[in-house]
């Protein structure tokens, strides 16, 4: 039981990067209707500005250095969004997600070759500490992750309700056209949602290369199960993002825990197709999602 609760709290802290990464899929979704495959590989990036602006050049203060690679990494997708993906857009969908696909492998290439594809240490603070909870030893960044994950969602939800940007960026997730006639600056609403999604990027790559992790150029790959994460909230739903990143987290942690002996049958590392195959699961049976609309369509 031990054993289980400490793998369901170490899952959960996963689960809070995938759902920070899933967050950013959903809100550049809503408000724009284009999926962002590189969200995973700005994350990786996120991470390596930390460093590098932390413990690997600038020499900046774990916090200060966190704030400055949030904003860095905000003007980078904002610039993603006015020079790239708008002018793909005029085309078509696909050529926005071609072109998002190529924009991470791009990324990656750029990280390996500007910090080598050795594994490095961001500065955390946590590094390895635990603390014992009912006897069971869980490490500081596991908890980390998740205040910091719980507080940032409070935060959002707060955001989206009271603010005026908030609201607005809600209208224009409705119906775009109607949002404009009514004053919404669409133009200035997507840029706001691009940034945003820049800066959770980076939130979860600081905690995603918390111990016992590093940073890698490919660490991108791995955020990659928070799209399955997304779809099973619903792609259309924050709330839905969060519960479905969560979910993968756990879930994948637990099989990894007890997947041993069954190795022989189900094969290793079997738990980092979890995600995929509960991706189709939902896609077969409901693919809206828990939380997602569902969509009508007239002959």
């Amino acid at each position: 039981m031990q054993e289980t609760f400490q793998l369901a709290v170490s899952g959960a802290a996963l689960g809070c990067v995938y759902a920070l990464v899933a967050v950013g899929f959903v809100l550049i979704y809503k408000a724009t209707g284009q999926i962002n495959f590189a969200q995973g590989d700005v994350m990786a990036m996120g991470a390596f500005l930390v460093y590098l602006f932390g413990v690997g050049r600038f020499g900046l203060p774990f916090w200060a250095a966190v704030l400055v690679a949030v904003a860095a990494a905000g003007l980078f997708m904002v610039l993603v969004e006015q020079v790239v993906i708008r002018r793909l857009a005029r085309f078509s969908h696909e050529a926005v997600l071609v072109g998002t696909l190529g924009l991470g492998i791009l990324i990656r290439a750029v990280l390996a070759a500007a910090f080598g594809t050795d594994k490095l240490g961001i500065g955390d603070p946590w590094g390895d500490d635990t603390v014992s909870v009912g006897g069971v030893a869980l490490t500081v960044s596991s908890i980390f992750a998740i205040g910091v994950t719980a507080v940032i969602i409070t935060a959002m939800a707060v955001w989206f309700r009271r603010s005026r940007t908030g609201i607005s960026i809600k209208a224009m997730s409705q119906d775009p056209v109607a949002a404009a006639a009514l004053g919404v600056n669409t133009r200035r609403m997507t840029v706001a949602v691009w940034a945003t999604a820049g800066a959770l990027a980076v939130i979860a790559g600081v905690f995603l290369a918390g111990y016992p992790r590093a940073i890698d150029p490919n660490m991108g790959l791995i955020a990659l199960a928070a799209f399955p994460g997304a779809v099973l909230g619903g792609f259309d739903s924050i709330n839905g993002a969060v519960v479905g990143g969560v979910f993968m987290g756990v879930l994948q942690t637990i099989v990894a825990g007890y997947e041993s002996p069954f190795s022989g049958v189900i094969g290793q590392n079997f738990h980092v197709i979890v995600p995929w195959l509960v991706l189709v699961l939902v896609l077969l049976v409901r693919p809206q999602g828990l939380f997602g609309t569902k969509r009508v369509i007239r002959a």
